[in-house]
């Protein structure tokens, strides 16, 4: 209501000072308390307290690092073998001083369920060993929440009893210069077969782990864990590197190509029974018979191998994990030279005991993952569809 002889607020002044409309006398356009916009105390855009996106409530979670790779590290598991081999010496002090130092395979056995039990205990009770405890890791079976299965650990156990302590328990057991030098050898041999099969594997699953369905995984991993979570985690901890012709076969890939190397090869099944019937007819012969039948092996294998990669580019093994051989110039199958030079190289990597570890161990650090058998034939190893292998393979053989 105006005041007299004009007193009162003018229009657009009064008590709604700066308020919004509907409230007091009403304010003019871009005047009042409030600020003009895009000014005044609120945050501009992406600032605040608000959470950014992924995070606060109502939000996914983001992915952990154990959830991505949760295979636990070389380091921490060396050391829990370490502390668990000390752990398991200390509680076997006393039934060995029970047993006389003339009865060694009675230290061995007790060597072999001491460290069985020591396994299988633990890891049914709590799914990890002391040493494992301490460095926040544990043993994870595949489809099954929560620890070991009894059947898995027992099993588990005893071959990790027969692997590594046997040897050590020989050595300490004998007392001729012989014996302890035998024991070594096994000690070695065994550990070193455990390391590799560990270190060159994409999740560290060892032997015996991928034997009885086990994963060494960190304490925060998911708590089921499936073949497809293997896969999943096997791609993100190893891309294979691209090549022009497809991605690289990884190790695992090949090994398992390998596996399947006499499907499809009658010739190799028979030389390998005609290998066995030599050894059987010729048993006293020793070393010389042994080197008989490898050489009769090998030659077999450089043959079978260089005609099924010159003309086919894989071998049946390749075709069933849908790989392929190609001359790393062409992308076609590489020529029959490069198809025996390779055939060659790779025969003596193979079937030497002793090199089977660089084998293995250049395969997993080389470019494209190419051994030195690719190299010497200018080859590579790519993974392609198994339809796509097949249909070569129908073509070059029409």
């Amino acid at each position: 209501m105006p005041g007299p002889s004009g007193y009162g607020p003018p229009p657009g002044y009064g008590y709604g000072y700066g308020q919004p409309q509907g409230y007091g006398y009403p304010a003019p356009p871009g005047y009042g308390y409030g600020p003009p916009p895009g000014h005044g105390y609120g945050p501009p855009p992406g600032y605040g307290y608000g959470p950014p996106p992924g995070y606060g409530y109502g939000y996914a979670p983001q992915p952990s690092k154990a959830d991505l790779l949760p295979a636990a590290g070389l380091g921490r598991r060396a050391l829990a073998r370490t502390i668990d081999v000390l752990l398991a010496l200390v509680l076997l002090i006393i039934p060995f001083g029970m047993i006389g130092n003339d009865r060694p395979f009675a230290h061995v056995f007790l060597g072999i369920l001491g460290v069985a039990a020591y396994e299988a205990l633990f890891t049914t009770w709590t799914g990890a060993t002391p040493g494992k405890l301490v460095c926040n890791i544990r043993v994870a079976e595949l489809r099954l929440t929560g620890p070991l299965s009894p059947a898995a650990a027992v099993r588990r156990g005893l071959l990790i009893g027969v692997v590594l302590p046997i040897g050590a328990l020989v050595a300490f057991s004998e007392e001729d210069e012989a014996g302890v030098v035998v024991g070594l050898i096994w000690f070695a041999i065994a550990a070193t077969t455990v390391g590799l099969s560990t270190i060159l594997s994409p999740l560290h699953r060892g032997f015996h782990d991928r034997l009885f369905a086990t994963f060494v995984v960190q304490k925060a991993a998911p708590a089921f864990i499936d073949e497809p979570d293997l896969e999943r985690w096997t791609d993100i901890h190893v891309a294979p590197d691209p090549t022009p012709y497809g991605p690289s076969a990884t190790l695992d890939q090949r090994r398992r190509a390998r596996a399947s190397r006499l499907d499809d090869a009658p010739m190799l099944v028979l030389v390998l029974v005609a290998c066995a019937v030599i050894g059987t007819v010729f048993d006293g012969g020793g070393w010389w018979t042994v080197a008989i039948m490898w050489t009769i092996w090998l030659v077999a294998f450089v043959a079978d191998e260089t005609w099924r990669v010159a003309r086919f580019g894989a071998t049946a093994g390749h075709r069933r994990a849908g790989l392929a051989v190609v001359d790393i110039d062409t992308g076609e199958p590489p020529s029959p030279k490069r198809s025996f030079l390779r055939a060659a190289l790779l025969g003596l990597l193979l079937y030497t005991v002793v090199l089977l570890p660089v084998l293995a161990f250049w395969v997993r650090v080389a470019r494209f993952n190419r051994g030195p058998h690719d190299r010497i034939g200018r080859t590579a190893v790519v993974a392609i569809s198994r339809r796509a292998t097949e249909e070569a393979t129908h073509a070059a053989a029409a």
